[in-house]
C-alpha cells in the first residue's frame, strides 16, 4: 500500500513554483519563494506557500491507491510602490496550478483547483497581500 509523504508534496509544490521562468522573472529569483511564514526580513515581491490541510477520502473505492485531498495556501506579498503587480504574480501562479496535473516519481497531483482568492491592502506597511487556497487530490507512489 502506498504511503503519503508530506515532505514530497511540499517539494512538488516548491519545484512547480521555482521551475517557472515567468514567475521567477516577476519575483527576481527563486530565493523569494519560501515555505511557511518567514516574512520578518522579506524582500518584496515574495511568495510564501504552506500546506494547510490534508484528509483521506473515505469514499475512495480503491483505498490502496492512497488517494487523499490536501489544501495549500500561496501568499503573494509586494509593496504598493512596486511596478510589479501582485495580480501579475498571482496570475502566473494560477497558471501553474489551476486545472493542472503534475508530479514526480514519488508524488502525483491528479487534480488541482483554486478554491479561494483574497486580496488585502495594509495601509500602515504599504504592503499588498494576495492569498489563494488550492485544493489538490494526490496519490503518492511508494
Amino acid at each position: 500500500m502506498p504511503t503519503r509523504n508530506i515532505k514530497e508534496l511540499k517539494k512538488l509544490i516548491y519545484t512547480r513554483l521555482t521551475g517557472d521562468a515567468t514567475l521567477i522573472g516577476l519575483l527576481g529569483g527563486t530565493t523569494k519563494i519560501r515555505h511557511a511564514n518567514p516574512l520578518q526580513k522579506a524582500k518584496y515581491p515574495c511568495v510564501v506557500y504552506s500546506l494547510i490541510n490534508e484528509e483521506d477520502d473515505p469514499y475512495e473505492l480503491d483505498i490502496s491507491a492512497g488517494v487523499s485531498k490536501s489544501m495549500f495556501q500561496i501568499e503573494v506579498f509586494n509593496t504598493t510602490t512596486s511596478v510589479i503587480s501582485v495580480d501579475d504574480i498571482d496570475t502566473a501562479i494560477y497558471a501553474l496550478f489551476h486545472g493542472e496535473t503534475f508530479g514526480n516519481t514519488k508524488a502525483k497531483v491528479k487534480t488541482c483547483y483554486r478554491k479561494q482568492r483574497v486580496q488585502i491592502s495594509e495601509s500602515e506597511t504599504k504592503v499588498i497581500r494576495v492569498y489563494s487556497i488550492y485544493e489538490i487530490v494526490n496519490t503518492t507512489i511508494s
